[in-house]
């Protein structure tokens, strides 16, 4: 999520694309990309993987 953040903020920066940001509305998926990153940086996020296909706890 964060190259997405980092692509997003660059293509709104660029004055040639503004008419085509507001179509898109990049805003608003920039917005959404930033949520899901701090969803996704968080340490509770690991918590909610646990019992999904690759994040199983080891018993041993």
């Amino acid at each position: 999520w964060q190259k997405n953040v980092e692509y997003l903020q660059h293509f709104l920066q660029r004055q040639t694309h503004s008419s085509v940001a507001k179509r898109l509305e990049i805003e608003q998926r920039l917005s959404e990309a930033k949520a899901e990153l701090d969803k996704v940086s968080s340490k509770q996020y690991l918590q909610v993987l646990v019992g999904t296909i690759g994040r199983q706890p080891i018993d041993g």
